[in-house]
């Protein structure tokens, strides 16, 4: 039995689309432990947010949506549009989710991806006088992230491509 159609034609296969990398990890820098260790469905509320970044094309070029996702509910709690993917975004993206929870955050686990702005000085700050504890998955794990990789998944092709935002204000 020949199972010659299951070869592809490589040329057939078009090209993936251009994407802006939002992870770019520090050298040099300590990062906090993986404290989920797998264990990705809380159980109960307040007891783990993601935070994570993604970019969002625009007639104006590209700007940058910061979000923070509870995972046990998968509500958003805090999202800031910006111009330029920082630690500045991440502040108010934290600073808005504590806001939404109404103080309810102590002991709450903050796992993030390995990007530079999450290990910030400041974010880090932050954390520790809101007594949120910092968690990092390991780099080039999909699988920790996926709540809110699938939130930017239904946000941009349910919402944001549907709509015709010329600019950053709007």
């Amino acid at each position: 039995m020949s199972f010659s159609w299951l070869i592809w034609d490589l040329d057939d296969i078009s090209e993936r689309t251009f994407k802006i990398k939002t992870t770019i990890a520090n050298q040099g820098v300590e990062y906090p432990p993986d404290l989920l260790k797998g264990q990705f469905k809380p159980g109960q509320l307040n007891l783990v947010w993601s935070l994570d970044l993604t970019y969002l094309g625009k007639v104006e070029g590209f700007c940058y949506l910061c979000g923070m996702r509870e995972k046990h509910s998968h509500r958003v709690l805090g999202q800031v549009v910006a111009p330029r993917m920082g630690a500045g975004i991440v502040l108010e993206a934290l600073r808005s989710a504590i806001t939404t929870r109404g103080g309810h955050h102590e002991g709450v686990f903050l796992h993030t991806d390995r990007g530079k702005q999450f290990v910030d000085q400041r974010v880090v700050k932050l954390c520790d006088t809101a007594g949120i504890r910092r968690s990092m998955g390991a780099t080039g794990s999909c699988y920790d992230h996926a709540s809110i990789e699938s939130f930017w998944s239904i946000f941009t092709h349910e919402y944001f491509f549907s709509h015709g935002f010329a600019n950053l204000e709007e």
